[in-house]
């Protein structure tokens, strides 16, 4: 018999295992916080056993609040490879 709707066909992948797994509490209530740098939690991971990367953290991290470019955010908050060649307008280097 043939499903009638795609709903009922459709199957599920289980969810792939993560390196922030194990620090999925501590992450939820550092970003209920708000204002949060992903280096900062990188630094704090690191002492906590993680041994991701920066890119893991901004991966999961939750959006950047409304009128925040994802680039100003990797400007301002990423390690320094990820930072920025100039400031942008009006900032000093």
């Amino acid at each position: 018999m043939r499903a009638a709707r795609r709903q009922d066909r459709v199957t599920l992948r289980p969810r792939r295992t993560s390196t922030l797994d194990p620090h999925a509490d501590y992450l939820r209530q550092r970003w209920q916080t708000g204002n949060v740098m992903i280096k900062d939690l990188q630094r704090e991971l690191h002492e906590q056993g993680f041994d991701g990367s920066y890119s893991t953290l901004r991966e999961a991290a939750p959006p950047a609040p409304r009128g925040t470019s994802r680039a100003t955010t990797a400007a301002t908050d990423g390690p320094p490879g990820d930072r920025l060649a100039h400031p942008p307008p009006g900032q000093a280097a």
